[in-house]
């Protein structure tokens, strides 16, 4: 009877094994893998500049001998490379119109930081509270030699508050990192899933010619 038993057992596992080695796989495909890793890829949300049209805002953080020498030289006479204005794009890298602000009409402080921070966009915040999981960064590129970085980084942090208080997320979730010299003094926004790396830093050429995005 034990003998018998065993047999049975045996031509069970047999069939089993026949009837799993029958069955189709589907065959991975590196389409398939692209997919599954661009989905968790770090990817940049949006890239926005900083100076609004018709409003200097950015003004208040040129450094200070470097605005001496603006104020005493005539308009056009100035050696010192003043930084265009920049509109504002979004990933695809397509321009978009800012909301001008005209300071000749002075409006509430309201409107005025309104306009200055038009830049920290409560979707940016609102991305990262749908991810809970995923770190935000925001890469502040700017001419070192015009602007005060630090004070310009302080600027854009306070951005960062506004961004997280108005998205009801935890302000840390988001790092800020100076990314280096660019001719238009801008943000770049980005999406970091766990586990991922942090965006590379692209500063521009600062010899490359002037009032133009690379």
């Amino acid at each position: 009877m034990r003998s018998l038993a065993s047999l049975l057992i045996i031509i069970s596992v047999s069939i089993f094994a026949a009837c799993i080695k029958n069955v189709p796989q589907k065959p991975v495909t590196s389409g398939s893998l692209k997919a599954n890793s661009a989905a968790a890829a770090t990817r940049l949300f949006e890239k926005r500049g900083l100076n609004v049209a018709g409003f200097r805002n950015l003004d208040e953080f040129i450094r200070p001998e470097v605005r001496e020498k603006l104020d005493a030289e005539p308009m056009g006479d100035s050696d010192v490379n003043v930084p265009p204005v920049s509109g504002e794009s979004g990933p695809s890298g397509d321009a978009e119109s800012q909301e001008p602000y005209n300071e000749d009409n002075p409006a509430k402080e309201l409107e005025i930081n309104k306009a200055k921070f038009q830049w920290a966009k409560k979707k940016f915040g609102d991305a990262l509270a749908a991810d809970p999981t995923a770190t935000g960064v925001i890469i502040l590129y700017a001419d070192e030699n015009y602007y005060d970085i630090g004070r310009l980084n302080n600027f854009v942090e306070e951005g960062r508050g506004r961004i997280a208080s108005e998205s009801g997320i935890d302000t840390g979730r988001i790092q800020l990192m100076y990314g280096g010299y660019r001719g238009v003094a801008q943000v770049e926004m980005w999406i970091v899933p766990t586990g991922e790396q942090f965006p590379e830093l692209k500063p521009e050429n600062r010899d490359a010619p002037q009032g133009k995005e690379l």
